[in-house]
């Protein structure tokens, strides 16, 4: 909620890098080949060029590394809006966010030569060796972090505005976000939820990852926490498949919370099937969506569990085996059912499926 609140609406109001916002404002006068942005994530990169466009009177076309990946999806998406015309602007302006997770570097070359309005290319490094050639023919633009008395002086003017108290971490905050805007103003509403000091590595631990999508109302602090964690949209998956019922209390809510889950794992699936990458950003917002399956952040402390049925593979194969017969589904389907067992295992279940008691108390 914080985070969308008070999200910049002006250019003056971004905190930080000033001479570079002035720069991409001078680039857009005469614009030459792309401009690339590059920098720490949560300085303002997207953000500085979605407020430009306001400014100046573009229209804006956004393309993410979910939304198009491949040659065929950029052709069909960018290129196209990138050769035409706009329908309520007299000029458009074509941004390009998460450079480094494109698959085709033909085709971002490709739009930037045909592309009869200016182009941005966004990335957090672009001096990865497969983008050399297309580097030589833009004009960089280095944001810098965000300083700590910058972020320390927001997070104040926030705690001010809603009452906020969390006594003297606000420096600690400041300090531990890195120079990342967002990551602040996140942990700063975890931190007011929680009443606990909030630790930041460069990159998220996955349980800060799990506080955040557990403790958070909001579906961007949830997103980023999920794009920002040390560990794959995958991997957090399973940390959420064990957690959930440690973090939540209610069965309505545990089973709201799995059914987002399930849907995550169909859209796997499809991505798998078809590799159609595409669909990646609907399996970050199914996994998202797991915040919302309580109506108030629990204000406990959860010891967060490492997902042990990954972790005890040997020791659950007998089970899965079991199971396998049992349901007639495949040993690999099969696991996916272990963790409903350990929810609902009693006396009358292990006899049905032939489990012993040293299979039992794997489950454990």
């Amino acid at each position: 909620m914080l985070l969308n609140k008070y999200k910049p609406k002006l250019l003056k109001e971004i905190i930080g890098n000033v001479k570079q916002i002035a720069g991409i404002k001078a680039w857009l006068a005469k614009p030459q080949g792309a401009l690339l942005l590059h920098g720490p994530p949560g300085c303002g990169k997207s953000l500085a060029i979605e407020l430009i466009s306001k400014e100046l009177g573009y229209e804006l076309v956004e393309s993410h590394a979910a939304d198009a990946r491949g040659y065929k999806d950029m052709k069909a998406s960018i290129a196209k809006a990138a050769a035409q015309s706009s329908l309520f602007y007299k000029k458009k302006l074509i941004l390009i966010d998460e450079l480094e997770l494109i698959d085709s570097v033909k085709g971002i070359m490709e739009i930037v030569q045909e592309s009869k309005w200016p182009v941005i290319l966004v990335a957090s490094n672009p001096y990865e060796q497969r983008l050399a050639q297309l580097r030589r023919s833009c004009t960089l633009v280095k944001f810098d972090k965000i300083r700590t008395d910058s972020i320390e002086n927001l997070l104040r003017r926030i705690c001010a505005a809603e009452g906020i108290e969390i006594g003297n971490e606000m420096t600690q905050l400041s300090k531990t976000s890195n120079g990342d805007v967002r990551a602040a103003i996140i942990d700063l509403e975890c931190a007011s939820i929680n009443k606990t000091s909030v630790y930041r590595d460069k990159e998220d631990n996955i349980f800060e990852t799990l506080k955040i999508l557990f403790k958070t109302m909001n579906l961007s602090n949830s997103r980023y926490a999920v794009s920002s964690s040390e560990k794959s949209p995958e991997e957090i998956f399973f940390w959420l498949e064990e957690n959930i019922p440690l973090e939540y209390e209610n069965p309505n809510e545990i089973a709201l919370a799995y059914e987002c889950l399930a849907k995550a794992d169909v859209i796997a699936a499809r991505i798998t099937r078809r590799q159609s990458w595409s669909l990646q950003k609907y399996y970050i917002d199914f996994l998202s969506g797991v915040s919302f399956a309580n109506r108030e952040a629990y204000r406990k402390f959860t010891a967060y569990a490492f997902p042990r049925f990954r972790a005890k593979g040997g020791e659950l194969k007998p089970i899965t085996e079991k199971l396998s017969k049992k349901l007639h589904v495949s040993k690999k389907d099969a696991m996916q059912y272990v963790q409903l067992i350990t929810l609902r295992k009693n006396d009358k279940m292990a006899n049905e499926l032939g489990l012993t008691g040293e299979e039992l108390e794997a489950l454990d």
